[in-house]
């Protein structure tokens, strides 16, 4: 009996320090856990390598220390963890990649070369491990391999079109835009479904001018190909694009369109158009639209009837859009009927100073549709900004308030209500509604507009009837009235919103085509250089310098936005500007 109970007493007592050791290790394993989440990669080494030489044949405990060793940088340690690991398990075709990648972190191609064909060897077949293997050797630069890689790979797979947009891309970094065509064609030749990817790559904007001229005389050789002829005219027209040739894009794009069957005419030159318009090529987006409405089918027509109104509304000649702008409503088809009718609105409300006109417009369209169908959120926008031009607000409120119930996503239609708020004095019901927009809305145009106008309301609480008219005149696009107030209001060097003022003022003159608007934005660069509002000027002063010819100066200029205003709120835009200009 006694000898049972000491046996018993012997069994718990080595399961009881087992289970300790166990929960040691297991609360070692969680604390490195810890530490590599917050990246503290050497805290994590300390902890995992003595569980290490206790349990090397743990595999999760292997698994932590070759991510600590790699997040700390320990790359001798981690190259002999999984060589040894390598020794048991030969096959794992994974960590001949990762060792391949660390060595090839510290310069050794040649390792790395035999670590990726001992992967490669294990899996001949198996094409992700070559996405993976040239992954690594792309991100580490080393090109050269790369495309012996995957030319070696084609050869295994006996197949010459694989990994084409892959090889094009590295030929690319090499300048090599011959070879970046005829990879182009392979990949169009095994897929042609998928132009689109290539024309994607095409305008990435890490070109120079230089790389874009050699693209563009390469992709010539496209049409000695089997790919289809609107393919090689609709890339030409891209790069033509990406260089600012906007009239021999558009001639590119009509010789794509007439080498499409009819059934398939349109839809590229529709995009085209609408980038046009986008980037305010306005008499481009006009001929392009023509093309449209006298050579394509029914539907694309219509859409091109549309666009051109549009354009022409750019370019501003609003009596050709409104002609054009009528027969679309009296075709009575949706959806386009509906944005013909917004549009209509806006040319009368924004352009032609009508609001009576415009409402009408909204208001006849309004009544010819079925119940229960709505204007949807630019309709609504344009019959609140209507109740503001015509000073209705009372009208405008319980309008936008009533739109908003159904539309409470609608960022336009709150700052619309936000606004209205405004103009009308109720400036506490305004700082109230402007702050729901920035906490909903923070990175968006409308979210800096309401900061924008908060942070005066809150520091500058007496001025705001002074900043009110010009700002309602700036609204209703009376510009000419808001340059005299604003004037007026700089005469007076009122040193807390000065910055403001100047800003306002710059604008205003800018949009009239004023001179002056450089002037200002200098004086506002020059009085306030710690304002929000300077690195904002500095970037209208670079667009100017640009638009005179002297990249070099504009470049100076955004650089200087770069270094001396890195949080500024238009700090991303500029960044882009460099990048394409290829100064960053």
């Amino acid at each position: 009996m006694n000898n049972t109970i000491r046996k018993i007493f012997w069994a718990i007592f080595f399961i009881s320090i087992l289970i300790s050791i166990i929960s040691a290790d297991s609360r070692d394993i969680e604390l490195a856990r810890r530490f590599l989440v917050i990246e503290k990669y050497e805290k994590a080494v300390d902890v995992l390598e003595p569980l290490y030489a206790q349990n090397p044949d743990d595999p999760e405990i292997r698994s932590l220390l070759v991510e600590a060793y790699t997040g700390a940088k320990m790359y001798d340690k981690l190259t002999s963890l999984l060589n040894n690991i390598l020794l048991e398990e030969p096959n794992n075709y994974k960590l001949w990649i990762q060792l391949g990648g660390i060595y090839l972190s510290q310069n050794n191609p040649k390792h790395a070369m035999d670590a990726f064909d001992r992967a490669i060897a294990i899996a001949p077949n198996n094409s992700a491990i070559v996405v993976q293997i040239h992954s690594l050797l792309q991100q580490w630069s080393f090109i050269d391999e790369d495309i012996k890689f995957l030319r070696d790979a084609r050869e295994r797979f006996d197949d010459d079109n694989l990994f084409a947009l892959q090889m094009a891309r590295l030929y690319e970094i090499k300048g090599e835009f011959d070879e970046v065509v005829k990879e182009y064609s392979r990949y169009l030749k095994s897929h042609p479904d998928r132009f689109r990817e290539v024309e994607n790559r095409i305008k990435v904007t890490e070109r120079t001018e230089e790389e874009l001229q050699s693209l563009r005389k390469e992709l010539n050789n496209l049409f000695d190909t089997q790919v289809p002829r609107w393919q090689p005219w609709s890339l030409i027209a891209t790069v033509e694009i990406m260089l600012g040739n906007y009239s021999n894009a558009l001639d590119a794009m009509i010789n794509a369109e007439d080498e499409r069957a009819d059934a398939h005419k349109g839809r590229l030159m529709t995009a085209f158009v609408d980038e046009m318009i986008r980037i305010g090529q306005f008499e481009i987006a006009v001929e392009g639209a023509r093309y449209l409405i006298a050579n394509t089918g029914a539907n694309y027509a219509r859409t091109g009837r549309l666009y051109l109104a549009r354009a022409l509304k750019g370019a501003g000649d609003y009596t050709e859009a409104l002609v054009h702008l009528d027969t679309l409503l009296m075709a009575r088809i949706p959806p386009i009927s509906q944005d013909a009718a917004i549009l209509l609105a806006e040319i009368l409300l924004e352009n032609l100073n009508n609001p009576d006109s415009a409402q009408q417009v909204i208001d006849n369209f309004s009544e010819t549709q079925k119940r229960g169908e709505s204007l949807g959120e630019e309709g609504l926008f344009i019959k609140g900004k209507i109740f503001i031009y015509k000073k209705q607000f009372d009208k405008a409120k319980t309008f936008l308030n009533r739109a908003l119930e159904n539309n409470a996503q609608s960022e336009k239609l709150a700052y619309l209500l936000g606004m209205t708020y405004f103009f009308s004095g109720s400036y506490d019901t305004a700082n109230t509604a402007l702050h729901n927009i920035v906490a909903r809305f923070p990175k968006s145009t409308m979210g800096n507009e309401a900061v924008e106008l908060l942070l005066i309301m809150q520091t500058q609480k007496d001025m705001l009837d002074d900043i009110r008219e010009p700002l309602y005149s700036m609204f209703v696009r009376d510009t000419a009235s808001a340059v005299e107030i604003w004037q007026k209001l700089a005469e007076k060097n009122l040193a807390s919103i000065g910055d403001f003022v100047l800003w306002k003022l710059g604008i205003s003159q800018l949009s009239l085509g004023q001179e002056q608007a450089v002037n200002t934005f200098s004086e506002l660069v020059d009085k306030f250089p710690e304002s929000f509002y300077a690195p904002l000027a500095l970037e209208q002063l670079a667009i100017n310098t640009l638009n005179t010819g002297n990249t070099a100066g504009a470049i100076d200029i955004y650089t200087r936005i770069v270094n001396d205003y890195p949080d500024a709120v238009n700090i991303e835009t500029v960044r882009k500007k460099l990048q394409e200009m290829g100064n960053l």
